[in-house]
């Protein structure tokens, strides 16, 4: 495990290193893989349990873990798809050491479909808890959007 230095002190300094952290990452993370974890035919078996495909989610799982040790600074990474049936929507599929955004669907921000939409590397500042992200658009092997990867620190 290498040594972790605290984060920049800056907010800008920090949206931009995780930024490029993000865009690092999402080179890594096949868009196919993310697309094939919840392949037909998954249905929610209890409570938050859910039949999936395990060699796809493993694989994207072990990756975001490395992603999560490409900085300096702690920080942490989630693979978050876009809802098929809800285009607003989007949920956490593949999570690292922390996930901010829960179990539930969540509306996208502006930045996350600015994200989506322009296929550029966004971030935005959260205000209740003052947290900065960071999104960066991942695509499957034909080019069209399946979500992004979110990074925080």
């Amino acid at each position: 495990m290498h040594r972790l230095l605290p984060p920049p002190t800056s907010r800008r300094g920090l949206a931009a290193k995780i930024a490029e952290i993000a865009r690092i990452g999402a080179l890594f993370i096949d868009g196919d893989y993310v697309e094939a974890i919840f392949a037909s035919g998954a249905e929610w078996t209890s409570g938050d349990d859910i039949n999936f495909a395990h060699a796809p989610y493993i694989d994207v799982k072990r990756t975001v873990l490395r992603i999560e040790r490409i900085g300096p600074f702690r920080c942490f990474a989630t693979v978050v798809r876009l809802r098929t049936d809800d285009r607003a929507k989007a949920e956490a599929v593949v999570c690292g050491m922390r996930n901010v955004l829960g179990i539930k669907p969540v509306t996208m921000t502006p930045a996350m479909r600015r994200c989506v939409r322009d296929g550029e590397v966004t971030t935005e500042r959260i205000a209740r808890s003052g947290q900065v992200r960071a999104y960066a658009p991942i695509c499957s092997s034909d080019g069209d959007p399946v979500g992004f990867l979110m990074v925080h620190a």
